[in-house]
């Protein structure tokens, strides 16, 4: 009895509150008083022009607004669904009765119901008009609505109408997106995209709601996909400085919406676009240093280079070459994202200084990297390798950095063309020189940044292997028939050492010749073995005439090694170099000889008998002073 006075209570006293005065249920907008804070009820009414300021200043909307998806569902008895109802309400009038079992959301707890195609367009009409009658109102419940029809508009009645264009008139599907045209157009003026654009929206939730956005604006002449994008940026350059409280927020959400328009949109974004965005992206720059996540960025700029004219307007490039520059140098960057936007660039553009920007930035980004004046993240120093190497047709393959790469990743006949392998061939001597470093291990694991665990020992083989077979693959294309790469890239291949009175100097020349001649054996294997029958040239920068020259290196490390090897370490380390020298060329040339039976076989067969009949002699006279060098 006590409960039942307090709820008569509570009823007396709302309904007391709703007759004080209050003029909101059958008002117009003008009656409705809207501040930051909610609705005041029992405000004064206001004119049209303050409420049009309060709508123009707009409501922050947060993510707090969502709709638990509707992933799973749980039964439970309907006595478990909160307070009792007021006593005043019958039992029957309510929707479900007390013994009824209900379907409840597993995240939400709301109760799930079904209802059908006509229904959800009753319901849509009624949210149209109530948005239309009480903007004000209807503010703060926008972010809802437009998700929850987004996903109404989204799904489709019939399997072939996800492969149409065409939807059937009055249906759910159709008012929906009927609904969100007149919305847009209705608050446009009181900028509505603003809001959308800077809410935190869930990935999945984002994709659905932009892509109904630019199906239902691309037929709508009072507001094509183009205006939304343009609106916004047209507030944004307005301002002297950007938000940086959701600007990750905001750039991932216009790349997404303009991803959407160009796979959905057919005729895409307007030129117009263009020297707004060239504004935006000055001004981004700008503010760059507060974001710690840099790919909605790039993917920003990998939607900017899709749209139509931007050829005209070549400015945009300098925004975006320093944008590129800042994230190789202080973010984690996607390998997708690199090599879209080189093979945009040179795509797009004619002249040669404007398609090859891209490429050259990355490769200068690579080459300075490499001679360790700049720091970069460890994984974009592999992306950036990665990117080279597969220009010029190979691959660094999975590996503990960067994990496994993606299948269109190693998709190598249809790999787009960035350009970045012919960039890299005016810095092959840089790359000569950082594979020939004997220090350059030691230097990539105090130069990295962001490794953790076996990342710190085994990066600066992979990327010192990446750049071995990038420069196997561009020895091999450059040799031709009168192998003019190795007389320009190793001219002292043919001019071997001899083994009369050698000095320390000479030692340690022919001892990196050999270390040299191993990395790029290695790289030609490596390329050998990941890409296999399936690449477009065979890797081979050592031609198999050079077996004599090469043997007679390893001859030098041989007979010098009683002298020299207690030097340094580096002396102490020839014999090592030379024996792995000897296997890598044996695999190297069988790898190369083809078939048993052929004469390109019995050829190699013999240089490779001919090559260790040389260098034999030279391993048992070491073996005969083993009491000297403890063998």
């Amino acid at each position: 009895m006590e409960k039942q006075d307090q709820v008569n209570t509570s009823t007396e006293e709302t309904s007391d509150t709703s007759n004080s005065g209050t003029t909101t249920n059958n008002s117009g907008p003008e009656d409705t008083c809207i501040g930051k804070g909610g609705l005041h009820g029992k405000g004064k009414p206001v004119s049209v022009e303050s409420e049009r300021e309060v709508l123009k200043d707009g409501y922050r909307w947060s993510d707090s607004d969502n709709i638990a998806s509707l992933c799973g569902g749980g039964v439970t008895n309907s006595n478990s669904q909160g307070p009792p109802p007021p006593p005043s309400i019958k039992q029957s009038a309510l929707r479900v009765g007390e013994d009824c079992m209900l379907y409840r959301c597993m995240e939400c707890g709301e109760v799930l119901e079904e209802f059908s195609n006509d229904d959800l367009g009753l319901c849509i009409i009624i949210l149209s008009t109530f948005v239309y009658r009480q903007p004000g109102l209807a503010a703060p419940l926008l972010p809802r609505m437009l998700k929850t029809v987004a996903r109404v508009s989204g799904s489709e009645i019939f399997s072939w109408q996800f492969e149409s264009s065409v939807h059937l008139p009055g249906s759910a599907t159709s008012i929906g997106r009927q609904f969100l045209r007149c919305v847009l157009h209705q608050l446009a003026p009181n900028q509505i995209f603003n809001q959308i654009f800077f809410t935190s929206i869930e990935e999945y939730q984002r994709v659905q709601l932009f892509k109904t956005l630019a199906q239902a604006l691309m037929d709508f002449n009072e507001l094509n996909p183009s205006a939304p994008i343009q609106l916004l940026l047209e507030n944004q350059n307005s301002k002297k400085v950007l938000p940086t409280e959701n600007l990750a927020h905001l750039l991932g959400n216009v790349a997404s919406y303009m991803e959407c328009v160009g796979q959905d949109g057919g005729g895409g974004l307007s030129s117009s676009l263009v020297p707004l965005f060239d504004t935006f992206l000055r001004k981004v720059l700008l503010c760059i240093n507060v974001m710690v996540d840099l790919n909605p960025v790039l993917r920003l700029l990998v939607a900017v280079l899709k749209i139509p004219g931007v050829p005209l307007h070549k400015s945009v490039l300098d925004p975006i070459s320093k944008l590129v520059s800042y994230s190789i140098q202080n973010s984690v960057m996607k390998y997708e994202y690199l090599s879209d936007l080189c093979h945009l660039c040179n795509r797009i553009f004619s002249r040669e200084r404007d398609k090859l920007l891209l490429p050259r930035l990355v490769v200068y980004e690579l080459v300075q990297a490499l001679k360790f004046k700049t720091s970069i993240p460890d994984t974009n120093l592999v992306l950036l390798v990665q990117l080279v190497v597969q220009d010029s047709g190979g691959t660094l393959g999975n590996n503990t950095v960067v994990g496994d790469l993606t299948k269109d990743i190693q998709d190598f006949h249809n790999f787009p063309n960035t350009c970045a392998a012919e960039c890299m061939r005016s810095h092959l001597h840089d790359a000569l020189e950082f594979i020939a470093d004997v220090h350059t291990l030691t230097k990539v694991k105090s130069n990295c940044r962001s490794s953790v665990g076996l990342n710190e020992d085994t990066m600066g083989g992979l990327v010192k292997a990446g750049i071995s077979q990038y420069l196997a693959l561009e020895i091999t294309r450059g040799n031709s028939r009168d192998n003019r790469a190795i007389t320009k890239y190793l001219p002292w291949l043919n001019n071997p050492p001899t083994t009369v009175q050698q000095g320390p100097r000479e030692f340690i020349e022919c001892v990196s010749h050999i270390r040299l001649l191993s990395w790029l054996l290695l790289g030609a294997l490596t390329h050998t073995c990941l890409i296999g029958s399936s690449a477009s040239i065979v890797c081979q920068p050592i031609p198999p005439e050079a077996s004599c020259h090469i043997a007679d290196h390893i001859q030098v490390i041989l007979a010098g090694f009683a002298e020299q090897s207690k030097t340094s370490v580096l002396h102490m380390s020839s014999l090592f170099h030379a024996f792995i020298l000897c296997q890598l060329w044996t695999v190297y040339l069988e790898q190369g000889a083809g078939s048993p039976g052929g004469d390109s076989y019995s050829s190699i067969s013999a240089i490779l008998t001919d090559f260790w009949a040389k260098v034999t002699p030279g391993i048992l006279q070491l073996v005969s002073h083993s009491k000297v060098y403890g063998l």
